[in-house]
């Protein structure tokens, strides 16, 4: 399994980010990258957000080592089984199915 620190060097290699680089876009010290790097701390809530923005990536992918993949297929999903019930709803009503919209309210 993969650390903090090991994902932090892999997306700075990627992104081929120096220690210097990456602590003048996120307003830290090169030292607070070194130590990052080294697993010796990790960022605090602001600067692990600037530096997940810097590297493209998501908080929990820096963390966790987590992408939220799952929630972004149901999503797909719930999109296909409201286009597919569109056109099931316009062909019983004999219109076309860019005039159907389906309203999902939350209560």
């Amino acid at each position: 399994m993969t650390t903090f620190a090991d994902r932090l060097i892999s997306k700075m290699n990627e992104k081929r980010l120096t220690q210097s680089q990456l602590a003048r876009r996120l307003n830290v010290t090169p030292t607070a990258v070194w130590n990052w790097e080294n697993g010796n701390s990790t960022p605090r809530r602001k600067s692990l957000e600037k530096l997940a923005k810097v590297l493209s990536v998501e908080v929990d992918w820096l963390l966790e080592g987590v992408v939220e993949t799952e929630s972004a297929e149901a999503m797909d999903s719930l999109e296909d089984e409201i286009e597919r019930l569109q056109v099931k709803i316009a062909e019983l009503n004999g219109i076309a199915a860019d005039r159907v919209r389906i309203q999902i309210l939350i209560a």
